[in-house]
């Protein structure tokens, strides 16, 4: 078995494991966020469409090339 394949599984399992994660976090940051404001920390509804819209990018560019 060639050690070239190894990494290239390694390499698209990160890639699959980021897409997941922004979708996770996009989701939950969504639903449980704070309004977005000036009184809103990191935790909020902006960051939660802004993951969402990562992850839909990345899954374009990822699917499409």
């Amino acid at each position: 078995m060639c050690v070239c394949s190894y990494y290239v599984g390694i390499g698209l399992s990160c890639i699959l494991l980021l897409l997941v994660a922004f979708m996770y976090l996009g989701l939950c940051f969504g639903a449980c966020g704070e309004s977005a404001g000036e009184d809103a920390g990191l935790c909020s509804r902006a960051t939660g469409a802004c993951l969402l819209l990562m992850y839909v990018s990345y899954l374009c560019l990822c699917l499409y090339q």
